[in-house]
């Protein structure tokens, strides 16, 4: 995999070579330009590389590919990011941690652990969570959470953030949403106990200051 993403980099920094020098189609094949038109944002860094990854020999290959050619990068589901907590911290690499529901990764995965995104919370990633819908019904998002507070010690207040401002800073999207802030979508819940507590019910639902529930 690391092979074929740095092929895929070196082709698309051919293509952007070929532009600038005022060729007009150097690639006539659509589906191949349209993915050296996706590479060569990431390498400009007008969007981050998105990648799904669990294991700590693929990290290092990633952080590799990116010494190599300077892109940003966020991890999705991160089953044992925890293990290099501190060189994600320093590279200012995001992790969408998750799906932390039954049994079904950890024969794969022996190091993936509830507390995985507590300590990478502790260590200063950006962490949010994510269900790997439709492998866990995007309902049970706000489960991911619980489960980090309930088994692996996560503060209540670091996981909400992981369910807001965290995601939508993951997004770039913070200067509209994640936040109840003057300016922003109002975009909210009102739930009937602590959002955290598995029994607690949204009981109002606001999308852009109107209620929908």
């Amino acid at each position: 995999m690391t092979a074929l993403f740095r092929n895929w980099f070196k082709d698309a920094q051919d293509y952007m070579a070929k532009l600038e020098a005022g060729e007009k189609n150097p690639e006539k094949n659509p589906r191949r330009r349209d993915i050296f038109e996706a590479f060569a944002k990431v390498l400009r860094k007008e969007m981050p590389l998105r990648v799904h990854s669990m294991l700590p020999q693929d990290f290092r290959a990633l952080f590799a590919l990116q010494d190599e050619f300077g892109f940003n990068l966020s991890v999705e589901h991160g089953d044992e990011a925890w293990v290099l907590a501190s060189e994600f911290a320093k590279r200012n690499v995001c992790v969408v941690y998750g799906p932390l529901m039954g049994d079904y990764f950890i024969p794969v995965y022996p190091n993936s652990r509830p507390d995985g995104p507590k300590i990478l919370d502790d260590a200063g990633v950006l962490i949010a969570f994510q269900t790997d819908s439709p492998y866990v019904h995007q309902g049970f998002l706000r489960y991911q959470a619980i489960i980090a507070v309930k088994h692996g010690g996560l503060a209540p207040e670091r996981a909400l953030r992981a369910l807001t401002i965290n995601a939508a800073k993951i997004m770039g999207a913070e200067s509209r949403l994640g936040s109840i802030e003057a300016g922003k979508d109002a975009d909210f819940s009102i739930f009937s106990g602590h959002p955290l507590h598995s029994r607690s019910k949204a009981e109002a639902v606001f999308i852009d200051g109107n209620r929908v529930l």
